[in-house]
């Protein structure tokens, strides 16, 4: 049955201490106005403590509250929580949390700009009506948050969680990263705490969605980061021509929503501008820029691995190009047939080469454009008799003098009336009307594409070229990764990283190859970012030892 433990001074009343070891599931610690430390830390399992006082700051939590795999409920009401111990996050939650917890009409602060709260696993997090100081939120992994009425310094997204806001304030940065998800229904930025141009920040295929955004701040310049593949979409806002939210991103970054002003071309003509001269040492002489781009051929020979792929490939394009001589000459060409199979398992390299082909081909005068056009099943294949013909059409044409790159093709061939063997009819009769200004790509894993040859007999002759993509070995796996993190200007120990990610390979190599290690980096990105964030470090580009020890530790 449920319980109140009372705890404070006087007749039946109990030391804070004293109510944590008497709680059972569904008990309520009420707390008398006063400060409490308990500097051990708890770790609480299904049970409510709340603040006796007329306002949050009048009953003072100082402890730091652990969430694990044993908590089940948690629910703060009425207090003022701060940490006993510097650099740790008050509330937390471990990896293998499963709690749902509520905070109601609280204040969280931590010490050292630390995270408030900083919660992962698959914790469940409901904030109402309180205020979340010092760094604010962090999230991670699975987590989910839902926030109302509240106050944040900084609200931070990490992997794969979401945070859903109604009607709260931001005094810093909303941040999300790494396929996280951010959505308000209102939101205000005061933009108070460590005041600068940033407001928003998004990368990683991150996704953040205002419905409706307020700017506190008239006279303060308001500006959004958006990196590698995230969205920001903002529906309505305060914002003005004379007041826009300025836009920094990268090309495969978008973003929607009006008076959203995009810097981005203009930075990148200024450096271009800037790169297109170099200043001679004694400043006297602007002398032009000659280093040459490198080509797609080179850039294909420059990739990790791949030797048996590179060679076909050289003699691929050798021969097109040869034809293309004996064509300007008159003379009749050598047969060949563009079209082509990609085979190997996931994470070979299959997209990138396909994609470096179709700029080789172009750069040797092969194939009349540059275009490069993905698909699948779900972009070919329709729900209705006609659309998939139709969709089907419209891509060939937009592939038309490049290349068309038909991912995981197996899936084309269903069971039944499955409307895939339709897209590929249209696809055998475009590229046999269209044999010299198209090339057509099926890709797939080598056992699933056999069966999709087996199933029609004109397949094989209709792709003669195939290229064969192997698993990489252990030493290119090693190689691609430290090659990735280098590209993300990192710094870390190669020695160390080279040994332990030779060791997990061996161990926990799943088949993925390329993708298995963008993976383990990724994860290894987010244990170095945690750590910056929490210890406010300027050193965004290093790569600790204890980083890598923590990677270790994932796998155990």
């Amino acid at each position: 049955m449920k319980r109140a433990i009372q705890v404070g001074k006087g007749f039946m009343k109990h030391t804070f201490e004293e109510a944590m070891s008497l709680s059972r599931a569904g008990d309520v610690l009420v707390l008398d106005p006063g400060k409490y430390n308990y500097p051990d830390g708890i770790v609480p399992s299904d049970i409510t403590i709340r603040g006796n006082g007329d306002k949050a700051e009048d009953v003072i939590l100082n402890t730091n509250i652990e969430l694990n795999n044993e908590s089940l409920f948690f629910k703060l009401d009425n207090l003022t929580l701060t940490s006993a111990v510097q650099s740790k996050n008050s509330l937390y939650s471990t990896n293998d949390c499963n709690a749902t917890v509520e905070i109601n009409q609280s204040v969280i602060k931590a010490e050292d700009e630390y995270y408030a709260i900083s919660v992962c696993g698959n914790t469940s997090l409901q904030i109402n009506q309180s205020e979340v100081y010092t760094a604010g939120l962090f999230t991670d992994d699975n987590a989910k948050v839902f926030a109302n009425n509240s106050i944040f310094n900084i609200v931070a997204t990490y992997g794969n969680s979401e945070v859903q806001l109604k009607t709260d304030k931001i005094l810093g940065y909303l941040i999300a990263n790494d396929f996280s998800n951010i959505s308000a229904d209102d939101i205000y930025f005061e933009h108070t705490f460590k005041p600068d141009t940033i407001n928003i920040s998004l990368g990683n295929k991150a996704k953040i969605r205002l419905n409706h955004l307020t700017m506190l701040n008239d006279n303060t310049i308001h500006q959004a980061n958006l990196f590698n593949d995230s969205v920001l979409e903002v529906n309505q806002s305060n914002l003005s021509e004379e007041a826009p939210l300025y836009i920094q991103r990268e090309d495969n970054a978008s973003f929607s929503g009006q008076y959203l002003f995009d810097i981005s071309n203009l930075q990148n003509s200024s450096s271009q501008e800037t790169q297109e001269t170099e200043v001679s040492p004694d400043n006297t002489e602007e002398i032009p820029n000659t280093v040459p781009s490198k080509s797609a051929l080179e850039q294909i020979h420059e990739l990790i691995g791949l030797s048996k792929v590179k060679d076909e490939i050289d003699g691929f394009i050798s021969m097109a190009a040869f034809n293309k001589k004996r064509q300007e000459q008159g003379i009749k060409n050598v047969k060949q047939s563009f079209h082509s199979l990609f085979l190997g398992n996931p994470g070979t390299g299959k997209t990138t080469i396909a994609r470096l082909l179709a700029k080789a081909m172009y750069e040797e005068g092969v194939l009349s454009t540059g275009h490069y056009i993905e698909a699948d099943r779900s972009t070919l294949v329709g729900q209705y008799i006609g659309q998939t013909e139709q969709n089907t059409s419209e891509i060939l044409h937009q592939a038309l003098g490049g290349v068309l790159f038909v991912d995981e093709a197996y899936s084309l061939i269903g069971d039944g009336n499955d409307f895939g063997t339709k897209a590929l009819d249209t696809i055998l009769k475009f590229m046999e009307d269209h044999r010299n200004d198209i090339m057509i790509i099926f890709a797939g894993y080598p056992v699933e594409m056999d069966k999709l040859l087996q199933t029609n007999s004109g397949l094989k002759s209709r792709f003669p070229n195939v290229f064969h993509f192997e698993d990489y070995s252990n030493d290119e796996i090693v190689s691609i990764g430290i090659k990735m993190l280098e590209n993300d200007s990192f710094n870390f120990n190669h020695d160390i990283y080279k040994s332990l990610i030779s060791e997990t390979y061996d161990l926990y190599g799943d088949n993925s190859n390329a993708r298995w290690i963008r993976n383990v980096n990724e994860r290894l990105e987010r244990i170095a970012a945690k750590r910056v964030m929490h210890e406010h470090s300027d050193d965004i580009n290093l790569i600790t030892n204890n980083d890598l020890e923590e990677l270790d530790k994932t796998f155990k």
